[in-house]
């Protein structure tokens, strides 16, 4: 063998030992290097906390504290952004992350001649998302109801409640069954939204029905947080005020139990002559029977038949506009029923809420189920006066008509 072969195949050998030697002493400088442990978090309301234990090793030095929405490891970190430094002994860092979006971090030890980024899950960086939500700050900020208690009068209820913060907006809702859980909160009634510490509402509902009522923290509600109900901010005793709609005896005709006598007078009062007398006259027409049908109904209020009741159609509605040409109009009342309940849900907007309870109210109707039909005129009396006073008329006088 050559000495060149020879010379070549010893710096080789060299050169392998060196590299060898080198990769070895990074790996002790990497395994050795200063790095805090024990990272944690801790989540309240908008704020994450984050803390630490420093490294033993470094006495005098700063942490970078590095926020990013993937696990950070040595690969990624390029991405990670650096949020802010903590001085040694300190070992605690508040952030406050953006909403709605995974987040996690990662805490490097530096001294007086450079930063140790490496990266040990578990110990300087955290493995599990952490996760705010708008609705778990709004649930930290929220205003808490209390004593909420309900009165009636003739035609109003009265409701009165405590509220821990005054400035927070409260919503206060109406149904026919207890607001007892989310699913029935969400179909009932928004019928007022209101400020205060101590607040007292009036409502005027339509009477003759049971009504229960909650109170909930509006911008909480809003945020689509479904924790809104607990002891003393919703009623279980149902509350009723008197019918309102029940035609009143006009109070302007006083009942007498006498007939008053019959005034003769023939002669008048001031000359003193004679009246003549007034000639019976035969009638020139006959009584048609339709005509004396109508008048015993009207002695006899148990034969009353309903007028006739049309279908009314509202201004159209993308959302349930189809529901109403298919369904509605070719009179499949169970059907519209049923496809419309989905659109009764505070989801959607006012529009299409109110739209949906008027048409399910005539299905009703038109199925002879006047308890149903009322309940869904009730929930929209305020917003379509005009519309449900003749359907409220035709329900009450066939209930009437029928005791």
């Amino acid at each position: 063998m050559s000495t060149i072969i020879i010379d070549m195949i010893k710096k080789s050998l060299v050169l392998t030992i060196l590299l060898l030697m080198t990769t070895l002493y990074s790996q002790e400088m990497k395994l050795y290097a200063p790095f805090p442990s024990r990272i944690n978090t801790k989540v309240s309301g908008r704020e994450v906390t984050l803390s630490w234990k420093d490294a033993k090793d470094v006495t005098d030095g700063t942490y970078e504290i590095f926020r990013s929405n993937t696990a950070i490891t040595a690969d990624n970190l390029h991405l990670a952004e650096k949020i802010g430094e903590s001085p040694s002994t300190t070992e605690i860092y508040v952030d406050t992350p953006p909403v709605d979006t995974d987040i996690f971090y990662a805490v490097f030890t530096r001294d007086s001649s450079q930063t140790y980024k490496i990266c040990i899950p578990y110990r300087n960086v955290t493995t599990n998302p952490i996760k705010i939500a708008e609705s778990d700050i709004e649930e930290t900020i929220s205003s808490v109801i209390s004593q909420l208690t309900t009165g009636t009068s003739d035609t109003e209820v009265l409701l009165e409640f405590m509220s821990s913060l005054s400035d927070r907006s409260i919503i206060i809702f109406r149904s026919t069954s207890t607001i007892d859980n989310y699913a029935n909160l969400i179909k009932s009634i928004n019928i007022s939204e209101e400020t205060g510490s101590s607040i007292n509402y009036t409502d005027t509902p339509l009477a003759g029905i049971d009504y229960y009522y909650a109170a909930v923290d509006g911008d909480l509600y809003r945020s689509g947080n479904k924790n809104l109900l607990y002891e003393g901010n919703y009623t279980v005793i149902p509350v009723q005020v008197k019918f309102s709609h029940q035609v009143e005896e006009d109070a302007l005709y006083v009942k007498s139990t006498m007939p008053l006598p019959l005034l003769k007078v023939s002669a008048d009062l001031e000359s003193g002559e004679l009246l003549n007398e007034r000639k019976s006259s035969e009638p020139t027409g006959s009584i048609s029977t339709e005509n004396i049908n109508s008048i015993n109904r009207l002695i006899d209020r148990q034969g009353y038949v309903h007028e006739e009741m049309s279908l009314t159609t509202l201004s159209y509605n993308k959302n349930i506009n189809h529901i109403i040409s298919n369904s509605f109009l070719n009179r499949r009342w169970s059907n519209t029923v049923s496809e419309l309940e989905y659109f009764t849900s505070l989801n959607f907007e006012k529009e299409t809420r109110t739209q949906s309870h008027f048409y399910r109210g005539q299905a009703y109707f038109f199925q002879g189920l006047y308890n149903n039909a009322l309940l869904e005129f009730i929930m929209i009396e305020k917003d379509l006066y005009v519309e449900t006073q003749p359907w409220f008329s035709a329900i009450y006088k066939i209930k009437n008509s029928t005791n």
